[in-house]
């Protein structure tokens, strides 16, 4: 009701049915919707762009936004999307040719421009979840600008209120927990030039579905008694910091009750079946009480389907229930589980 910043604006997308390609005011600003697979489709007929995207092909646009942005993925639908067209298909075939000989992780993105038979003069990516686009260094560091959780919890707490009601009061307060990991358990996983300490190593695993195993399983066994609190060497620093000692995940009463229903993030699909023939162990009898979810590999379903074993775990009663679900990718995407 109060938002004219757009005022004078026109909208388009294919589900607009009144709106028409010569309703359009090429003299106003224009916004256009649609998705990947609408505009890079082609039609079956002639083999050509489809008739009512020519005229998106033919403006110069100057900015495409892509939303959701996450490179795989795209890549995949690219490849399933151009269908015949051959120049398309030789992009992929180079790309997969690039992609066995070595492709810098930072040249992902331009690559991907270069794809996209739309023109433009500028290109936004937008994800809620950009972890591996970061960390894999597809965009310079002067192109990113983040917006966190816990820029989300300032704005929260230092809203002025002379501006009027707070736009964040019905954000839940979020609490973000980081943990020193005691020498003797990360040694194992440091490396590299700086001698940092490399998650990806430490939960490495090998072999498949039940014949699973941690590289160093040793370790990411003391880390299981680490978060419940019953790591050895760490009760005598506990005892001496008293009540200052941080809370645990798994041993801190408070945080138990709100412990229900977790989700651990693995390197990989044998991470995650390891990690759950680890968690059955005798000596790991306190996680017995959690339901196991393995969202991972072909077996765990395709995209949402992965979804069902985890509510069923939960329950109809998932203030009663307790599940641990294991994932390297399903589920973080465009999927809210309330519990």
């Amino acid at each position: 009701m109060s938002h004219v910043d757009f005022k004078g604006w026109q909208f388009y997308s294919k589900h607009e049915t009144d709106f028409e390609e010569k309703d359009i005011d090429f003299k106003k600003p224009i916004v256009c919707f649609g998705s990947f697979q609408d505009y890079l489709g082609i039609n079956k007929n002639t083999g050509g762009i489809k008739t009512k995207n020519e005229w998106v092909h033919a403006t110069v646009w100057d900015c495409i936004i892509f939303d959701e942005y996450h490179f795989g993925a795209w890549r995949e639908n690219a490849k399933d999307l151009f269908g015949k067209d051959l120049e398309a298909l030789k992009e992929i075939e180079d790309y997969k040719k690039i992609e066995k000989e070595g492709i810098a992780e930072e040249d992902k993105v331009e690559h991907l421009e270069k794809i996209i038979p739309i023109s433009t003069n500028h290109y936004l990516y937008l994800s809620g979840t950009p972890f591996r686009a970061l960390a894999q260094g597809e965009f310079i560091e002067e192109s990113i600008f983040s917006w966190t959780y816990s820029d989300e919890q300032k704005a929260k707490g230092n809203w002025d209120d002379s501006l009027g009601p707070n736009p964040y009061a019905t954000l839940p307060r979020m609490v973000m927990l980081t943990y020193q990991l005691p020498d003797s358990i990360r040694q194992i996983a440091m490396q590299g030039e700086f001698d940092g300490f490399d998650l990806n190593i430490f939960f490495s695993a090998e072999g498949e579905g039940r014949k699973a195993r941690f590289k160093y399983e040793d370790e990411v066994q003391k880390w299981l008694d680490l978060i419940r609190g019953s790591f050895s060497e760490t009760t005598v620093d506990l005892l001496k910091m008293g009540a200052k000692k941080p809370p645990l995940p798994f041993s801190h009463a408070p945080l138990l009750k709100v412990l229900n229903h977790t989700f651990w993030f693995l390197p990989t699909v044998a991470a995650c079946n390891a990690m759950a023939l680890l968690l059955e162990r005798r000596q790991n009898i306190f996680y017995h009480d959690y339901k196991v979810v393995v969202a991972a590999g072909t077996q765990a379903g395709i995209g949402v389907q992965a979804l069902q074993p985890v509510l069923d775990a939960m329950t109809d009663n998932p203030l009663e229930s307790k599940t641990i679900t294991l994932s390297c990718g399903k589920l973080t995407t465009g999927v809210s589980v309330k519990p």
